[in-house]
């Protein structure tokens, strides 16, 4: 496994070597699980953000795209945070339901490919 092999080699160093050998293995253990959370916590974030939009709460619509904007920038996640930030500036703007779709659509087609990779890669497929 990705995680397994750089923190047994940080188990056979001796502890003087261990700030030395530990900060890559750390970087990345922590970048392993902030996808792991990313893939968890936005798996249906465009579904969330669409419910709010068909129960009319703006608000809640406009939090879950501002919260996906800034996952997808942790991971760097370009093409995720621009389709979220876009629809995250039209709710804002209170934009009708037949401007939010495209953005909707869009959002989904940037994010579901990224997931799916990301799983599979995960996964250690």
């Amino acid at each position: 496994s990705a995680i397994s092999s750089p923190v047994s080699r940080l188990a056979e160093k001796p502890m003087t070597d261990f700030c030395i050998v530990s900060a890559p293995a750390l970087v990345v253990m922590m970048m392993i699980t902030l996808l792991r959370k990313f893939v968890e916590h936005e798996r249906d974030a465009v579904e969330r953000i669409a419910g709010a939009i068909v129960g009319s709460d703006w608000a809640e619509a406009q939090r879950h795209a501002h919260s996906l904007k800034g996952a997808a920038a942790q991971v760097c996640a370009g093409g995720v945070r621009q389709g979220a930030e876009a629809l995250e500036l039209a709710l804002r703007a209170r934009a009708p339901a037949p401007e939010l779709q495209p953005l909707l659509v869009d959002l989904e087609q940037a994010l579901r490919p990224l997931l799916g990779a990301l799983e599979k890669r995960l996964r250690g497929d």
